[in-house]
């Protein structure tokens, strides 16, 4: 029989502002696993990332006794900055939305190369966002970079 000690991790950021509030956030996850486990070496973030996407870490020590850390909070603020740097028309800054008559409704263009007339009144989409609006376009533009990107240049400094 194995006993197991749940714990669950609390982050100190509640919600993903900034890139560098995600390399914090791996940051503080790794400083805590190392915690429970002094013998781990989590060098780079992206070895933390494994751990956060898979929403736990667990720990065998050296008697019967396995420490499980719930990582499903970090978990739920990654996922929100990875949809937050997706290239896709949902986060980019050119996208335009407004409410129309019918309530719960909405147009939605491009505001690089559209104007509000160019909506579909029956879709609420615009061709270009119809085109793009879930794999992006050379345009886009958002306030994220990936965050393969963030991670590699976090772990250069």
């Amino acid at each position: 029989m194995t006993l197991r000690i749940p714990l669950i991790y609390e982050p100190s950021i509640t919600k993903i502002e900034t890139e560098q509030d995600i390399v914090e956030l791996l940051k503080d996850v790794r400083k805590d696993i190392r915690t429970s486990n002094s013998k781990l070496v989590l060098r780079r973030l992206r070895e933390v990332l494994i751990h956060v996407e898979e929403g736990k870490y667990i720990h065998n020590g050296e008697s019967r006794i396995e420490t499980e850390i719930d990582l499903s909070k970090a978990t739920f603020l990654v996922n929100e900055y990875k949809q937050k740097s997706a290239r896709n028309c949902i986060v980019c800054n050119n996208r335009e939305i407004k409410s129309t008559e019918d309530i719960g409704d909405y147009n939605v263009w491009c505001s690089l190369t559209e104007i509000e007339s160019d909506v579909d009144s029956r879709q609420g989409h615009s061709p270009r966002i119809k085109e793009y609006y879930e794999k992006g376009c050379d345009d886009y533009h958002s306030n994220f970079r990936s965050l393969e990107q963030v991670l590699a240049e976090a772990e250069l400094t």
